[in-house]
């Protein structure tokens, strides 16, 4: 049996509310929220806003804290949403808190509004959007329960990004100890360990090979996002073989970089390398990624709005560059700590979906827990 509402049909002894009924605005006036300027990378307690990051900053200013949680944290401009149980300061302005009324979980509460579609209307106030939304409330001992699956999901993909996080950091610290690690090697320029491949695909020739501008590489972490087709450039573009690495050139310091699996063609933003020795391939990826590469090409990089490097710049980029046998184990090693990464944020996506999945079916009702449970 199910009710029909407002042209929505839920289950039996399910309410229909809008979510302006549902929820408390927590006055913010004792609170005296921090501005951006008064942020501290570290303190006692966290400063919270409705930026992207969870915690903004931090603060020592007890007097400044609310102990009044949980509650919901909803950002006017920004759309997100956020659940504080904890101690925490406010930051800049534009957030709205929210307490739920009685008979409401305010996790529940929570999630339905993180599964909302609030459209963007840009730097305007979405409160007023939030407010005349519809909620389908289930009785509370339900609500709890779909809140409880929820956030044991969340706890797992917290966990797997600090797997993530913990791999990355100790990757990075691997990466500077062994590069730099020293044998008494003369130094050597990056030059000659590659060659700038500098052969162009002419318009004319720009058929149906795969393409890779900038936004296809993503930021840090060496993957390809996506690739498009030649045929819709109307650059002439740079051609790339299979084991070449990549490089972006345009603001190096967004790190873009990508070892080729296939041929094809980029954007001439980027930079082409090919190993001098084939055996190389590994080894320069992960050299190109190293902290002293990356200063080196940022140091000297030209132009103020767009800033980029070139290839005279980066050939002069010296290293103590080991033998063939120890470069070929730095890349292995370095390469056993990126595998564990990938696979990782294969379940951190496999989790997002879960999540996504089933916030869509036990927050409209269409999966009810007694059957999850059953």
């Amino acid at each position: 049996m199910s009710t029909k509402l407002k042209n929505k049909t839920i289950p039996k002894n399910w309410q229909q509310k809008q979510f302006v009924d549902c929820v408390d605005l927590v006055s913010q006036k004792k609170l005296k929220g921090f501005k951006k300027n008064e942020y501290k990378k570290s303190g006692q307690f966290p400063i919270v806003d409705q930026g992207q990051s969870f915690i903004s900053g931090y603060t020592n200013e007890s007097e400044r804290v609310s102990n009044d949680v949980p509650l919901i944290l909803f950002g006017d401009h920004t759309r997100i949403v956020k659940y504080i149980d904890f101690p925490f300061a406010i930051g800049a302005d534009g957030t709205k808190l929210l307490k739920s009324v009685e008979d409401i979980n305010t996790k529940f509460l929570y999630y339905y509004a993180l599964n909302l579609e609030i459209p963007n209307t840009g730097y305007n106030r979405h409160f007023k959007l939030l407010k005349s939304s519809t909620v389908n409330i289930p009785p509370i001992h339900e609500q709890k329960k779909i809140a409880d699956i929820l956030s044991a999901v969340d706890d797992d993909i917290e966990k797997t990004d600090e797997i993530i996080h913990k791999s990355e950091k100790l990757k990075k610290g691997l990466t500077k100890e062994l590069l730099n690690k020293s044998n008494h090697l003369k130094k050597t320029k990056f030059s000659s360990l590659v060659k700038l491949r500098k052969e162009k695909s002419k318009i004319k020739n720009n058929f149906d090979e795969r393409y890779i501008g900038l936004e296809h590489i993503e930021q840090e972490g060496g993957r390809l996002l996506g690739c498009g087709k030649s045929s819709e450039t109307k650059s002439i573009n740079s051609v790339f073989k299979k084991n070449d690495i990549l490089f972006g050139k345009l603001r190096p310091y967004l790190r873009k970089y990508w070892k080729a699996k296939f041929d094809g063609v980029c954007t001439s933003e980027i930079l082409v390398f090919e190993p001098r020795l084939e055996c190389d391939g590994d080894f320069i990826l992960y050299l190109v990624q190293s902290e002293q590469f990356i200063q080196h090409s940022e140091s000297k990089s030209f132009g103020t709005k767009m800033p980029r490097t070139d290839w005279k710049i980066i050939s002069e980029f010296e290293i103590e560059i080991p033998p063939p046998e120890r470069r070929k184990k730095i890349a292995e090693i370095l390469s056993t700590i990126d595998k564990k990464i990938e696979i990782n944020k294969q379940i951190k996506n496999k989790l997002t979906e879960l999540k996504k999945g089933l916030m869509q079916d036990l927050l409209s009702g269409d999966v009810r827990i007694n059957k999850i449970y059953a």
